[in-house]
Formats: structure tokens, sequence, C-alpha cells
């Protein structure tokens, strides 16, 4: 869709269109593909918070709460209300490492504390409505309105002007002197230099 920017306007709504009538298709194919029930990106970051898990202790208190540390770090943990005293859980929805250990220490299945965001029943229903197919141009119907122009092309900010603005008729004439580098002087500089030295 980036290439269809430097197109004509209409041109560039229809490739768009077209575009996004076969991504639809192509999501419900991919969303179609998944063994488990989250997608391929939810798999991985879960993979590493498994491998991270690993490291935590977890000290039960026998009602669904417990301690998770490791060295000189511990966090507090619920599993009926589903918190954490990091947020993690509660800002991502997919359980942190000391989450991931005191599911596991209470022989709990880790997909099932993900939030229904990441299901695929809510991934099909983002891609549940498509786009309807159109006839070409040469089949619709003239409004009898002016086509449409381009932007009137506009001269873009720059940086000011530090020189003076000469006038047209004004002319530039250069003065040399002995062991001095050329100079260059306005007409205006020329007269008040003839006036000084005149004195």
């Amino acid at each position: 869709m980036v290439e269809s920017r430097h197109k004509e306007i209409i041109t560039m709504l229809e490739e768009i269109r077209v575009k996004l009538m076969t991504r639809t298709i192509e999501r419900r194919k991919f969303c179609s593909k998944w063994k488990q029930p989250y997608g391929h990106l939810i798999k991985k970051r879960l993979d590493k918070i498994k491998s991270e898990a690993l490291y935590w202790h977890v000290a039960w208190n026998g009602d669904k709460g417990c301690e998770v540390k490791k060295g000189f770090l511990k966090y507090t943990v619920n599993l009926n209300k589903k918190i954490y005293s990091c947020r993690g859980w509660q800002i991502f929805g997919i359980p942190c490492a000391h989450a991931c250990y005191a599911i596991w220490h209470d022989r709990g299945d880790l997909d099932k504390f993900l939030l229904p965001w990441f299901s695929p029943e809510m991934f099909m229903k983002a891609y549940e409505f498509s786009l309807q197919p159109i006839n070409g141009s040469h089949e619709w119907k003239k409004c009898g309105l002016k086509p449409l122009l381009p932007p009137i092309p506009r001269k873009t900010p720059r940086r000011p002007k530090r020189n003076r603005s000469k006038f047209k008729d004004e002319r530039l004439f250069f003065i040399f002197k002995p062991n001095y580098p050329c100079l260059s002087m306005t007409l205006s500089y020329i007269y008040k230099y003839i006036y000084l030295m005149s004195k």
C-alpha cells in the first residue's frame, strides 16, 4: 500500500480497497493454522516467560496466594483475582514469570490464565466482516461534478535570509586597495566612500 500513495486519488483508494479485501482472507487462513489457543507471537512470549520462571521460588499460603522470590526480589501473587504486585499480568494480560511459577506450583494450566483477547475467536471477530467487490470505473455512474485536481504547489517555508534584499537597478562594484582584500560594496557604500575621501 505504500506504493499506491504516489498515484491518483481514485487509483490509490482502489488499490487500498483490494489490498484490504485480500488481507482479510489471509488473516483468516493464518488464524486457522494455529495449533494452540493463542497466536505465534504470544507463544514466543510465553516460552520466554517459562524459561525465566524456572529461577523463582514460591512460599504458598494455602489459599491461592503466595510469595514468589528470587534472591532479594519478592512479589505477591493471587491466582483467584489474577493480580500480581508487579502489575505485569494486569497490563499485558499474560502471566509473568512469577505468576507462571505460582500456577505451576498450584498445578494449573497456564493457557487458561490468558485473557480472552488472545483467543482465536477474538482474533476472528476482528476479520469477520468482508469488503464487497465492486465493478470497474467504466461502470460507475457519473455525478456531473468537476474532476478533482491536484493541490496547487506552494513554496515551502525555509530559513529566513540574513542578507539585505537588493533593488533591481542596484549593482555591485569591486574596489581594490593595496595590501587589502577585495571588498564587495553596493552603490550606496561607494557614494559614502567617495564622500569620506573627498574631505
